[in-house]
């Protein structure tokens, strides 16, 4: 280790008292010891917030999102508070995970990292977070204002009725929201539009949800309503082709009961929300030895199906579609500005 660091300036690199022949195995291992004393995370985040705020390379907006690590193998060490747990992954579900969260200043610069149990929800740790980091800025007497973007996992009521968090913000408004599925539903031809570029358009209002007053920015992707569409054209054909298969099958079962018919159809009526199906039920005869007449013997069903054209051009009418929510109420910042930090946009 000495000779990697014999034609490298340590003295610019460690401090002037450092030299090549000091830095050896052991004072790796010391070092690599005491950092795990004082916590990796914390370390980084004092060396690199402590940096960037002294050469004030920490941007207006930052950016926060975690992503998931997932492991292999049966058995891990028990980590303390931080456990190898199944999660909430976008990939491998069949594997543990650990989450990390990562908060970089604009050119993605890292200031503050931190790993969890795999099991976390990214609403929790994405509001622990910000509070970690103005505690940070408090003890190194950091006075920027800075404004944290952030994906649709940081807007709840619980977010925003949290009085330990003071900074601004810029996140997605969840589509699960009343409100939002009002504004997200108007036809395009009702909306003015504020055109950005050939691909982005947007239109403005003001909103108070939870009692906190917000600046609502509905804003259309072209190119991601025409991709969206055709997933969904794909989606449907693949679905139909499968009602097809469930519903010939279905007419053909026997039920021994009414209920029981009924039961059936509700799981496959939900299992396709996009398609109208309808239930005509008629009676099943057999004949039996000993009967002159057949003898019902259960109850079978007629279907008729086709697609739910209202449903899908509501849902249509919403592809390409989402909602950029901030707290930043002044003029300054503009819309096009709060649009063009947001992830889906960058």
């Amino acid at each position: 280790m000495s000779d990697f660091f014999a034609d490298k300036p340590t003295s610019v690199l460690f401090g002037k008292e450092v030299k090549a022949k000091y830095l050896n195995d052991d004072v790796l291992l010391r070092s690599l010891d005491e950092i795990h004393t004082y916590g990796p995370s914390e370390f980084f985040t004092d060396v690199a917030l402590k940096i960037l705020a002294d050469f004030d390379l920490i941007s207006k907006f930052t950016h926060m999102d975690s992503s998931p690590t997932p492991l292999y193998g049966r058995k891990y060490p028990n980590g303390g508070n931080v456990q190898v747990r199944y999660g909430h992954s976008k990939g491998r579900k069949d594997l543990k995970q650990l989450v990390d969260l990562l908060i970089t200043s604009d050119g993605g610069i890292p200031f503050y990292e931190k790993t969890y149990s795999g099991n976390v929800s990214d609403r929790e740790i994405f509001q622990e977070s910000i509070i970690a980091v103005q505690e940070y800025f408090k003890k190194y007497n950091y006075n920027k204002k800075i404004v944290t973007v952030a994906d649709t996992a940081l807007y709840s009521k619980k977010f925003l009725l949290n009085k330990k968090i003071n900074g601004d913000w810029v996140t997605r408004v969840p589509e699960t929201i009343d409100k939002a599925k009002f504004i997200l539903s108007k036809d395009h031809s009702e909306v003015s539009w504020t055109k950005i570029n050939d691909n982005y358009k947007y239109c403005e209002t003001e909103m108070t949800y939870a009692g906190v007053k917000q600046r609502w920015i509905k804003v259309c992707n072209r190119k991601a309503k025409y991709k969206e569409l055709a997933t969904l054209d794909k989606k449907l054909k693949k679905q139909e082709k499968a009602l097809e298969k469930k519903v010939q099958a279905f007419m053909n079962r026997v039920f021994d009961t009414h209920e029981a018919l009924k039961i059936e159809f509700k799981r496959l009526k939900n299992a396709y929300p996009l398609f109208e199906i309808r239930n005509n039920i008629i009676g099943h005869y057999k004949k039996k030895r000993g009967k002159k007449k057949p003898v019902k013997v259960g109850v079978k069903s007629c279907i008729g199906y086709n697609r739910d054209n209202k449903k899908i051009a509501e849902l249509k009418n919403r592809k390409g579609i989402f909602i950029v929510a901030t707290n930043i109420l002044d003029e300054e910042t503009t819309a096009e500005e709060l649009v063009s930090v947001y992830p889906v946009v960058a």
